[in-house]
């Protein structure tokens, strides 16, 4: 099924304001990023001979970042779990609501075609029927006993071939749906 200018919208939409709504904590994350680098850039004694004091001080703040960019990854890994979910949800329904309107469309279409195989060998049958009264009168005209018979013979041959040929008409019809509209 085709996408629509309004799937496309929609989805485009919904992509949008997912990124939308991660922003705060990307610029969050950027800043404290930036923080942590300009106190490392520095270069002062107290960086080239540390005390014990700023090497801890130094282990905590770097613990403290690993710390928030490990939260903020979860979180943003959170946050776009559930926006991924809300457009596969979307995307499903779209295409539950497709599948639906194909399948009755299909039925509709498998009815019609029915009907109107149906209306024409109801017409066959009725052209086969004057044609056999026809011939019932022909026969009756046969003074000649054996003669009579014989055409009473083809008759019958006739009419079971058109019985089973009407029948082969029915039966390809069936055929052709069962094997051309599958899921």
């Amino acid at each position: 099924m085709p996408k629509s200018d309004t799937d496309h919208v929609l989805t485009g939409v919904v992509l949008s304001k997912e990124a939308q709504s991660a922003q705060p904590i990307r610029e969050d994350a950027e800043q404290h990023a930036e923080h942590v680098a300009r106190r490392q850039r520095g270069l002062s004694l107290a960086r080239l001979f540390p005390t014990q004091l700023d090497r801890a001080m130094r282990e905590h703040e770097m613990e403290q970042f690993r710390t928030t960019c490990d939260y903020r990854r979860r979180t943003l890994s959170m946050l776009l779990e559930a926006r991924l979910q809300a457009v596969e949800e979307f995307l499903n329904e779209a295409l539950v609501k497709g599948k639906g309107t194909l399948r009755r469309e299909r039925q509709e279409f498998i009815t019609a075609e029915r009907i109107r195989l149906q209306r024409a060998l109801d017409r066959h049958m009725e052209d086969f029927l004057a044609l056999l009264d026809k011939r019932l009168v022909g026969i009756g005209r046969i003074a000649h006993p054996h003669l009579k018979a014989l055409e009473e013979t083809r008759l019958e041959r006739d009419a079971e071939r058109f019985v089973q040929w009407m029948d082969s008409r029915v039966a390809e019809f069936e055929a052709i749906v069962s094997e051309g509209v599958q899921r």
